[in-house]
């Protein structure tokens, strides 16, 4: 898992506890019969499905029947939705600028900052956006870079030259995966200095990023 996610995890075995990295782990794992020598094809396909067995990809059979029981649950749902996204369109509440306030949000990341980074951007910088008024936002910070995660939300892409782009309180960076660093990053600009789960000395938290110059950077539209 390490090689395959670029991630220390021999020496820093607590890297694992990161809640993004091991959904990655654990659905890479099912899927190619990592964990146990079984895979989840091996109980469920197009024609097929053993929801009870397909436990064994982890753990046996152990608590299969009440897993089993989350599977069929969730499936229902999943089908529902499928069936009804006509009718669910219309009484949905979609995201509205009026909902999200910036202040809210750079306070959030200014006051929960940590003294060095712990790998988790992703998860700061979402909480920032969450404080602010938008929910139902995630994901590794690469998407928010590759992705129109930020605009359907009222985000507008601004830029990919921070050197042509005057920052305003607010302003979000992705930046790309890249050697070294397949998740990418993003940060917040507090209207002072970039912050994602640190307040940053540089914009370039890496220098494979100065090099790839892969990002993005959104605004607010209000």
């Amino acid at each position: 898992m390490q090689e395959k996610f670029g991630v220390n995890l021999v020496d820093n075995r607590e890297n694992a506890l990161n809640h993004e990295l091991a959904v990655k782990i654990m659905i890479y794992g099912s899927e190619k019969g990592i964990f146990t020598g079984k895979k989840l094809s091996d109980y469920i396909t197009n024609n097929s499905k053993d929801y009870y067995n397909a436990r064994r990809v982890i753990n046996g059979v152990d608590q299969a029947s009440k897993i089993q029981g989350y599977a069929e649950k969730i499936e229902k749902c999943l089908k529902v939705k499928e069936c009804n996204c006509k009718e669910n369109s219309s009484t949905s509440k979609p995201q509205t600028k009026e909902k999200y306030n910036i202040e809210s949000a750079v306070d959030y990341i200014n006051k929960n900052a940590l003294p060095k980074s712990e790998g988790a951007c992703a998860k700061y910088v979402r909480k920032a956006i969450n404080a602010g008024g938008i929910e139902n936002i995630f994901g590794h910070a690469t998407e928010y870079y590759d992705t129109d995660k930020l605009v359907k939300y009222g985000f507008t892409k601004v830029g990919t030259d921070i050197n042509s782009i005057t920052l305003k309180k607010g302003d979000i960076v992705a930046f790309g995966s890249v050697k070294g660093h397949p998740y990418g990053h993003v940060a917040m600009w507090n209207g002072t200095q970039w912050v994602s789960d640190f307040k940053q000395k540089s914009f370039w938290v890496a220098n494979q990023y100065s090099i790839d110059k892969k990002y993005a950077i959104y605004r607010w539209n209000n």
